[in-house]
């Protein structure tokens, strides 16, 4: 019997209990009607717990069925995040790769480029920057001799 149930069946008795107590004092029934319409309310609640009990039974078999479709519903989804994971994996792997081939690109690209010395007084900062990229280019050919320079014709 759920607590719900329960609580509204003894509000109910209670009620009845002070309405009969106050109707019998005051209108002074006779004990074989007082007990009839006590039998028949009772029967009533009886028809209600009936009632009660089937709506909690109806209740928990939902609840149950629910139960089950989240659990089936995790086991779906178990394999689908383990490839989400996986996938994101290799974005980032992709990512990062890409990145580092736009370094290595940019340092074979280094070696075709001009440096206008004309205004070299005037703008040596930038001159020692270029020098910074082109030592940073061979040290790093330096430290991976599988890359190879190919000419672009």
């Amino acid at each position: 019997l759920s607590p719900v149930c329960l609580g509204s069946l003894r509000r109910a008795a209670s009620i009845n209990a002070e309405y009969m107590g106050h109707r019998k004092e005051n209108f002074h029934i006779e004990d074989d009607d007082f007990l009839q319409h006590e039998t028949a309310k009772l029967l009533a609640f009886e028809k209600n717990l009936q009632l009660c009990n089937n709506l909690s039974g109806n209740m928990m078999d939902i609840l149950d069925g629910l139960g089950t479709r989240l659990t089936e519903l995790e086991k779906t989804m178990g394999p689908i995040h383990g490839d989400t994971q996986a996938i994101t994996l290799s974005q980032r792997n992709i990512d990062l790769t890409i990145k580092e081939m736009d370094r290595i690109i940019g340092y074979q690209e280094l070696a075709s480029e001009d440096f206008d010395a004309r205004n070299l007084q005037s703008n040596y900062i930038s001159y020692l920057e270029w020098m910074g990229k082109i030592s940073d280019a061979i040290n790093f050919f330096r430290a991976n001799r599988s890359f190879k320079m190919r000419r672009r014709f």
